[in-house]
């Protein structure tokens, strides 16, 4: 199973690669320039305890984000679905959206219609 997910961590990685190096002007440099210094967050279901997170930096080793464990201790975040969602919306603005919505659908009395 962790060959598995080293593959497409592999790949994911591959395509991340490719992005930078093809559509930046002066990609190539930029990625010779961060390449070992790239810091990966992964995310996992909410339920995963240490063994299976330490099995996720298994894959990131094997899958030639980090050279080693201790690089994949200093270089490989995990966090839980839950909080990687809750980023997503806090950062696309769907907070704001979500009073603007609450006063719009909510009456002089302060109760919702």
């Amino acid at each position: 199973m962790v060959e598995v997910y080293a593959d497409i961590l592999r790949y994911i990685f591959s395509c991340t690669k490719k992005y930078v190096q093809e559509f930046y002007p002066e990609g190539r440099q930029i990625w010779e320039g961060v390449k070992n210094d790239v810091h990966c967050v992964l995310t996992h279901p909410n339920g995963y305890e240490v063994h299976q997170q330490g099995l996720m930096r298994q894959a990131a080793v094997l899958a030639g984000l980090v050279p080693d464990q201790e690089a994949a201790f200093d270089r490989i975040s995990l966090i839980t679905e839950g909080i990687a969602s809750l980023h997503y919306c806090i950062d696309d603005g769907v907070p704001a959206l979500a009073l603007i919505v609450r006063s719009v659908y909510k009456g002089k009395s302060g109760r919702y219609h």
